[in-house]
């Protein structure tokens, strides 16, 4: 897909406040009895937005990168202010890819075209399908990916201000909401205030982005069951497809055999015919001599 290709599909987010405008006006719904050619247009579509999703994953995964690379915390809101946007245009990507599948799908089951066509829409849509869930996964990778890098990052913080915290108390400050409190308890009784303070402001962003993660990480597991699902109805399509070309299949057999059967009769019958007119051709020869040699070579008296 080129460069500008995209850039104009990108241009079609430009109102990201309104989660509903991204998806109302992109869904379309495929007629079953539009062409191949309209189908493979819209395959082409889909694929277009499987490829900026897979784009925008792996700019998310950047951003997580460089947020534990910033030094101010106006570079810090900075990135978190493009994750934020970027994540929800991804996952307004993601919803629209899936309910385009869905509508393919439908329209899969009740198109026309014959065997040959409905094998070449079953093809397209499953390789569709792989390849939108495989970014999933890899999305899904890449937010565990961050959180556990998020995690280590506010645990080598923690000790800064606790160095003898156990793994328990450590546990309690990543995962509880209540985690920036007893950041702040554990910044009360350190000998290490001054270092404390500077590094409390970014465990509580830490802290922040991590639930934001988890929160992908469930939407995710929301759509990637969502497409477990799709894959469930495409096997039972696939099956009815296998099941029609394995009838006319069989038909198409039972017509070739008929067909040879007919050769043969026709080849034997034709055989017949010639037998019987070499016996004709010989009778008549053995009657005209038998004529010939009584009329005509009567004996003399």
């Amino acid at each position: 897909m080129s460069r500008d290709r995209l850039a104009g599909m990108k241009s079609g987010y430009a109102n990201l406040d309104d989660p509903g405008a991204w998806e109302l006006g992109s869904v379309q719904h495929v007629d079953p009895s539009a062409s191949l050619n309209t189908f493979l247009e819209e395959v082409t579509e889909i694929e277009d937005i499987i490829s900026l999703f897979q784009q925008n994953v792996k700019r998310i995964q950047d951003l997580h990168a460089n947020v534990l690379d910033a030094f101010s915390e106006e570079q810090v809101n900075s990135i978190n202010a493009q994750t934020d946007k970027l994540v929800s245009e991804t996952f307004q990507l993601g919803n629209s890819i899936k309910e385009r599948l869905k509508s393919m799908n439908l329209a899969n089951r009740k198109a026309t075209g014959g065997p040959g066509q409905a094998q070449i829409r079953k093809n397209k849509y499953q390789a569709l399908q792989e390849k939108f869930v495989e970014a999933i996964k890899k999305y899904q990778a890449v937010e565990y990916e961050s959180r556990n890098r998020y995690r280590e990052r506010m645990e080598r913080q923690y000790r800064i201000v606790k160095p003898d915290a156990s793994e328990d108390e450590i546990d309690r400050v990543l995962d509880e909401d209540g985690g920036g409190q007893l950041f702040a308890q554990a910044l009360m009784s350190s000998s290490r205030s001054t270092e404390a303070r500077e590094v409390l402001k970014e465990v509580q962003n830490r802290h922040d982005d991590i639930k934001k993660i988890e929160k992908s990480i469930v939407e995710l597991a929301r759509l990637f069951e969502e497409m477990q699902t799709l894959i469930t109805l495409q096997d039972e399509m696939i099956q009815q497809i296998d099941e029609n070309m394995g009838t006319t299949v069989n038909h198409s057999t039972e017509a070739n055999k008929q067909i040879e059967q007919a050769i043969v009769y026709a080849r034997a019958s034709r055989k017949k015919k010639w037998c019987l007119l070499i016996f004709f051709v010989v009778l008549i020869i053995v009657i005209a001599l038998v004529i010939y040699f009584t009329q005509f070579h009567k004996p003399r008296n």
